[in-house]
């Protein structure tokens, strides 16, 4: 008895902090089919789920027609359980709907059939949306706690999660990731990319276009990108290896990592390290940092490169040539430009 009462005051807590407006959820066995919905569309352009506290899976379809199948469980048996639709020109609008008794436990999956070109958008506050096999399909999905997996997908791609984990697979499109803390992992796109989070990883392979990274304390790890690469960190650490582009990273506490990276370099941090091995210019590339050490090995021929670094009290160190405050050699059409305050730099 205590043990439930004591859940049964965590859940106060949470639905004051977060899930005002929403039944409170326990999980227990005792459940049972409350609601099931059958239904079929025609002539649709775009069409909008609000799915609350249900697992949603999205598979594209090669018919004409979007097909609806779902189930509503609860422990508490009532018609107020309800999968309800709306369709105004084209526009379809499927809501879960439930009692508004604070103590119930409940859980649902809803299952859509979608074929080509519909527009769609996923809402749910705890269910985890999966979507897959789409084509030419636009697609947003916003969750508060739930896990998004989108893979196999030829559209444009939007997904916003406050904790839940967000899983990117195969996608050719526009692809745009927020996360407050939830990890978001994305690999195999053609596109143009951004990612956000305050705390969560980033982890991004494999994609070609243009990819932007921005983050509070959460590592960014990107592999095997083919375009120019605009990243943020302010605590977190940025690894870049396999990639080629061009690459503009700035920090305030966080490393700067590149490993095997062709391309051009702007770089810029306050008191994280900037360390590169294997690199290669392709142009003219800048380092700049106040209190970290800056340690490149490029695999430039030296008469290929020009050097013009400075330093408020550090050592200098470039091709064989050694300098404090101030280094200036070479006479190669790449030039590479540095400034740190009291971080060593060294240019191999």
């Amino acid at each position: 008895m205590r043990h439930f009462f004591t859940q049964s005051m965590l859940s106060v807590v949470l639905l004051l902090f977060g899930v005002l407006g929403h039944a409170q959820i326990r999980t227990v066995s005792n459940t049972q089919i409350v609601r099931e919905h059958q239904e079929s569309f025609s002539g649709v352009k775009s069409v909008k789920i609000d799915a609350q506290f249900s697992k949603e899976d999205v598979t594209g379809d090669s018919g004409s027609e979007l097909k609806v199948n779902g189930k509503l469980m609860s422990d508490l048996k009532d018609d107020n359980y309800q999968v309800v639709s709306d369709v105004v020109d084209g526009v379809i609008s499927i809501s879960v709907r439930y009692p508004a008794q604070g103590w119930t436990t409940h859980s649902g999956e809803l299952s859509i059939l979608l074929p080509e070109g519909i527009i769609l958008e996923v809402i749910t506050t705890s269910g985890t949306v999966n979507v897959s096999e789409l084509k030419n399909n636009e697609v947003k999905v916003t969750t508060r706690s739930g896990g998004i997996e989108v893979s196999n997908v030829v559209g444009n791609l939007k997904t916003m999660t406050a904790t839940g984990t967000t899983r990117v697979n195969n996608v050719k499109g526009t692809v745009s990731l927020n996360s407050k803390n939830g990890a978001q992992h994305l690999q195999d796109v053609t596109g143009d990319v951004s990612v956000a989070s305050t705390e969560g990883e980033l982890r991004l392979t494999n994609v070609t276009g243009q990819v932007r990274t921005e983050s509070t304390s959460g590592n960014q790890t990107l592999l095997q990108i083919k375009g120019a690469i605009r990243g943020k960190a302010v605590n977190g650490n940025v690894k870049v290896s396999e990639s080629e582009g061009e690459a503009a990273v700035v920090t305030f506490a966080g490393a700067i990592n590149f490993h095997n990276f062709k391309g051009t370099m702007n770089l810029n941090s306050t008191t994280g390290e900037q360390v590169g091995s294997r690199i290669t210019l392709t142009g003219s590339s800048n380092y700049k940092t106040t209190e970290g050490r800056i340690r490149m090995t490029m695999l430039n021929a030296t008469e290929e490169l020009t050097f013009n670094c400075k330093s408020g009290t550090a050592f200098i160190q470039a091709r064989g040539v050694s300098k404090k405050k101030k280094l200036n050699s070479g006479k190669g059409s790449i030039v590479v430009t540095s400034e740190s305050n009291t971080g060593g730099q060294v240019f191999n």
